[in-house]
């Protein structure tokens, strides 16, 4: 807990929603919630950020507390919604189990606060839809962090196909790998891994899903932990994607087949990360090496800013989910052993913050 004075414990809702953000030099206050693995990473750009003043950091794990306020030492500190302060705060980054992000994304909404919400932007469509319902309601600002939108070699890999260096895309493979025992806080395999490429298949192709079909296994462990998912889109584009949390090597990689040539996104191989592969010859293909996520912050306060709608909102976020709900819903029927995590009750307090 803050130091008293410091801060007031208000309710949520009890302020009105501000209709605004001053268009000047003002650093945009921001508050961030979950100092995880991935929410530290977030905090690293945020603190690095020149428009941002980082005023406050929410966990209910004093030791990630810790750890953020290494990287953030200004920040005031606290273990519970009921202490941000509305009055002094512009935006919220939310980076908490999936489960959660609802809940928060909401509470952070009713404040009249700006949101960043990490993928997924729900575990449920119910709640994606009453999230997206939410924000289309407001003049606030909703931004869904799914990260290879902003990755330079995405960028170029779209542009190459516009440019129709591929012609018509036939087919999209993706292979997202983890190592064994990484962790799981979206509630589900699919909801962890596959968000990024579910968004990348829609940005190349956003034409109906005419087919789902999805199956998942277990290698050595009780809870599904790879899975196969093949979508047929009403354009003939073929997608087939596999995510796993049982492989020993990592693998990120993404191939688009077209009628002349392909293009292949590795992200993790230590050559050409983007190549141009034709008649078994291959093109290294050049694009703006910032990192990710760096670029996706800066997007965010630019949005604050200018009031412009971001590359990926929530309705971008809200499909996202509604697939992963569909393909998730078909491996269980598959599954003889349908045992997986409910997605409502992650094994970590987050409910602490619930006002």
């Amino acid at each position: 807990m803050p130091p008293a004075g410091t801060i007031s414990p208000c309710a949520a809702g009890s302020y009105p929603p501000r209709y605004f953000v001053a268009l000047d030099s003002t650093p945009i206050r921001v508050a961030h919630l979950g100092c995880g693995v991935w929410g530290r990473n977030l905090i690293r750009e945020l603190q690095a950020h020149p428009d941002v003043a980082l005023t406050w950091l929410v966990d209910t794990d004093a030791s990630a507390l810790d750890q953020a306020l290494a990287l953030a030492p200004q920040a005031i500190p606290c273990s519970s919604l009921h202490w941000l302060d509305p009055h002094h705060v512009d935006a919220v980054v939310i980076a908490t189990p999936g489960p959660w992000h609802t809940q928060h994304a909401l509470t952070a909404l009713q404040a009249g606060l700006d949101v960043f919400v990490e993928k997924p932007m729900a575990t449920q469509a119910t709640d994606a839809r009453k999230l997206a319902a939410a924000f289309h309601a407001t003049d606030r600002i909703g931004m869904v962090g799914h990260l290879m939108h902003h990755h330079g070699a995405i960028h170029s890999l779209f542009e190459a196909i516009r440019q129709g260096r591929i012609g018509t895309p036939l087919a999209f493979h993706s292979a997202r790998l983890c190592r064994p025992n990484s962790r799981d806080v979206d509630g589900s395999l699919l909801f962890s891994l596959a968000p990024h490429d579910i968004s990348l298949l829609r940005a190349l192709d956003a034409s109906a899903i005419r087919h789902i079909d999805t199956k998942w296994g277990r290698m050595g462990s009780l809870l599904p932990n790879i899975a196969n998912l093949h979508l047929r889109l009403s354009s003939g584009l073929e997608a087939h994607i596999v995510v796993s949390r049982a492989h020993h090597t990592k693998v990120r990689k993404t191939t688009i087949v077209g009628e002349h040539a392909s293009i292949v996104f590795d992200d993790v191989t230590s050559g050409p990360k983007l190549t141009l592969r034709h008649h078994g010859k291959s093109e290294a293909l050049d694009f703006d090496p910032t990192p990710p996520l760096r670029t996706e912050i800066r997007e965010f306060i630019h949005c604050i800013r200018t009031r412009k709608n971001p590359t990926i909102g929530t309705r971008e976020g809200l499909e996202v989910v509604e697939i992963l709900e569909r393909a998730q819903a078909i491996a269980m029927r598959h599954d003889d052993r349908n045992v997986t995590r409910k997605s409502s009750s992650p094994s970590f307090p987050w409910k602490d913050f619930a006002l």
